[in-house]
């Protein structure tokens, strides 16, 4: 896979995901989320974390993945009726719907027909105040399966 098709994908994932979650500042540059003010969240960042490559055997192709990790911050600091984790599970909900298959036959989401999978994979994890000052931040895996 190119350089330029890698892209694609983080591009293409980074696009549905940011525009799901519907957050005031979002990135594919992950920001300590001290630094971020509260006018800046809720947040979301992308980052590219693994790309494993099993070796097909005895001739069959690679089986080739692109791992990320989708990081939502958000602050009660916003207003004092803001509840973290509800606002966490609303971006999760939104991002989950997100990436619900757009073919209903192979039940497979493709981000627009450049992969052969996208989808969460693995535990979603919180940490709920992690700064001390009510930043509360989500974690969700995403793997795509490269075709």
């Amino acid at each position: 896979m190119s350089v330029q098709a890698r892209e694609a994908v983080a591009a293409a994932l980074f696009t549905l995901v940011s525009g799901a979650a519907g957050a005031a500042y979002s990135s594919r540059v992950l920001v300590d989320p001290r630094r971020l003010e509260p006018a800046q969240m809720p947040a979301l960042f992308q980052t590219q974390i693994v790309e494993p490559n099993a070796r097909g055997a005895l001739g069959l192709p690679s089986k080739r993945s692109m791992h990320f990790s989708v990081w939502l911050v958000v602050s009660y600091a916003q207003a004092d009726s803001v509840v973290p984790s509800t606002q966490l599970n609303a971006m999760i909900d939104a991002i989950e719907a997100a990436l619900e298959p757009t073919n209903k036959v192979t039940n497979i989401q493709t981000l627009g027909g450049i992969t052969a999978s996208a989808r969460i994979d693995g535990n979603i994890e919180y940490a709920e105040n992690f700064t001390g000052d009510g930043t509360s931040i989500a974690v969700i895996p995403i793997v795509v399966i490269l075709p």
